[in-house]
């Protein structure tokens, strides 16, 4: 994308579901904005792990994952 380095200046995912007696219907749509990062970060996935992103001044969890099975190079 950029020889610049940056970070994660905001994130934004929405997702729905409709369930009814037709069917199921399901969409999703994912939004990141960029800024530039003064010092680099090495992060090496290369084993199982969880994930939380939280709104610091509240310390509300915004959004928590995992990585099951990270991909060797």
């Amino acid at each position: 994308m950029t020889d610049q380095e940056i970070a994660i200046d905001m994130f934004n995912h929405q997702g729905t579901i409709t369930v009814n007696e037709e069917g199921t219907e399901a969409a999703a749509v994912t939004k990141v904005g960029f800024m530039p990062l003064s010092a680099q970060i090495r992060f090496i996935v290369d084993r199982p792990f969880l994930f939380l992103i939280y709104e610091q001044r509240t310390n509300c969890l915004l959004f928590m994952g995992r990585v099951a099975n990270p991909a060797k190079d």
